[in-house]
C-alpha cells in the first residue's frame, strides 16, 4: 500500500480501539483457490463436476450476493 509499517501498525491499533476488539474475525486457515496450472486434470474435472452438480440443484448465488459477500470480507480486512 506504500505506507510505512509504523503507520500501518498505528492504524491497526486505532482500529482495535474503535472496534473495541480486533478489526477482523480470527479464523482457521482458509484454503486459497488454486490456479489451473496447480491442479491435476482429475482435480479440475472433480471441481467442474461439483460446480455442475451445484448448478443442477439450484445451489447458486446471485452476482449481487457474491459482490456483497466479497465487499464485506474486504471491509473486514481494511
Amino acid at each position: 500500500m506504500g505506507i510505512p509499517s509504523s503507520v500501518a501498525i498505528n492504524m491497526f491499533y486505532r482500529q482495535i480501539i474503535t472496534d473495541n476488539g480486533l478489526p477482523f474475525q480470527p479464523s482457521k486457515n482458509v484454503r486459497a483457490p488454486k490456479a489451473l496450472s496447480e491442479m491435476s486434470r482429475e482435480e479440475f474435472n472433480a471441481r467442474m463436476a461439483e460446480g455442475l452438480r451445484q448448478a443442477d440443484h439450484g445451489e447458486v448465488s446471485s452476482v449481487e450476493d457474491v459482490r456483497k459477500r466479497i465487499m464485506g470480507e474486504l471491509h473486514g480486512l481494511l
